[in-house]
């Protein structure tokens, strides 16, 4: 009769399993994502600061120029709030994020929402400006 096979000791199992976690991890490409944001997040740098600088970034290109100081300051705030709001919604969702990169991810998918979303409010301010319908303008 023949003997059943030895199982594994503890130090085997160990070996195997970190060989397997390696060779997932060697599999796994790098995240990359170039974005002035995704780096604030990412290097520890104070992400409120390069949100300001982000939205006064986006408010000093050509897509809000001519706007009314007074509407720029409306559309700034109001992109700013919604910026942040998703970038702590993606991090609270992170949190639960098995690996660095599905970490990553949670966060890029935020910031390119925000940008997809910035670039209609951008579309619509400039419709409005063609129109002169600013409040204030009636």
């Amino acid at each position: 009769m023949a003997e059943p096979p030895l199982a594994p000791s503890a130090a085997e199992e160990a070996a195997a399993t970190a060989d397997v976690e390696e060779e997932e991890e060697e599999e796994e490409e790098p995240f990359v994502f170039e974005h002035p944001l995704m780096d604030a997040v990412f290097s520890g740098e104070a992400v409120e600061s390069a949100e300001d600088e982000y939205i006064q970034s986006l408010m000093g290109s050509t897509d809000f120029d001519g706007l009314p100081d007074d509407v720029k300051k409306e559309v700034a705030d109001d992109l700013a709030q919604e910026l942040s709001q998703r970038l702590l919604d993606a991090e609270t969702n992170a949190a639960n994020a098995t690996s660095e990169r599905e970490f990553q991810m949670t966060i890029a998918q935020a910031i390119q929402g925000f940008d997809a979303m910035a670039m209609l409010v951008a579309e619509h301010v400039q419709t409005l400006k063609v129109n002169n319908s600013f409040k204030g303008d009636e």
